[in-house]
């Protein structure tokens, strides 16, 4: 994995304890609400090249993006088909690609 986030230029990747956004948590108007789900941020450095919001659409139910970080939230059935792990080295060899 670290090998991955080096390929895609990330600074940091965390565990993060979810604050889904309302894409992500449907029904939830105006500012970010706790959603219990666990997931990662992927920091990356400002002018990093990335075009986020292609990852945003090919990872579309799990994946929310800032101008430098991208917040993975994989639903509970994700995470039990593949693991909360799975989905984040998807993610980055998407970003390293």
């Amino acid at each position: 994995m670290r090998l991955l986030a080096v390929a895609a230029g990330a600074q940091a990747v965390e565990t993060w304890r979810g604050e889904a956004g309302p894409r992500l948590a449907p029904g939830i108007a105006g500012a970010r609400a706790v959603s219990g789900r666990v997931g990662a941020v992927i920091q990356l450095p400002s002018g990093h090249g990335q075009d986020l919001e292609v990852v945003a659409r090919q990872f579309r139910a799990y994946v929310e993006t800032s101008p430098t970080r991208v917040y993975c939230l994989p639903s509970a059935r994700a995470v039990a088909r593949r693991g909360v792990e799975d989905v984040l080295l998807r993610v980055l060899r998407s970003l390293a690609g």
